[in-house]
């Protein structure tokens, strides 16, 4: 009966905790633009070149359209492009 108990607990608190990060990220909950998928905790770090990131951008522009949601540890960035 413990058991079920505890597991009842740790999932109750995983979506609690999940859906409090989700509001965090979009506290207005409108919809963000597209962007590359993202690895957890460092997001977009990988994708990016940090000395050249304009080129990495472009390419996202072109793949989704001018507008493009990404990422890079804690910072929320939007790349508004015309091509």
């Amino acid at each position: 009966m413990e058991l079920v108990f505890n597991s009842v607990s740790l999932i109750t608190s995983l979506v609690i905790w999940r859906r409090s990060v989700r509001q965090s990220i979009n506290p207005s909950c409108l919809p963000l633009p597209p962007g590359p998928r993202r690895l957890s905790f460092i997001s977009n770090v990988l994708n990016t070149d940090a000395a050249r990131p304009w080129p990495t951008y472009s390419a996202w522009a072109e793949t989704y359209d001018g507008i493009v949601y990404s990422s890079t540890f804690s910072q929320h960035i939007i790349i508004v492009s015309s091509f």
